[in-house]
């Protein structure tokens, strides 16, 4: 039995190695990408919001 226990320590301490050593840096990698999109798309809806803005008070006025 403590055979056993000592290959799921050391099985899960090398999972906690394999995941700092491949997923961190993908998931960081993703979390920027969702972060850039994010950033991009309320940019784009800002300026969308200040197009439409402008058109109406432009139709508005003429």
């Amino acid at each position: 039995m403590a055979g056993n226990k000592c290959d799921t320590e050391l099985s899960s301490n090398s999972l906690k190695k394999r995941c700092k050593e491949y997923l961190h840096p993908i998931l960081r990698h993703l979390l920027n990408e969702k972060l850039k999109t994010m950033v991009l798309s309320s940019r784009l809806k800002a300026k969308k919001a200040k197009y439409l803005n402008t058109a109406s008070t432009y139709f508005a006025n003429t």
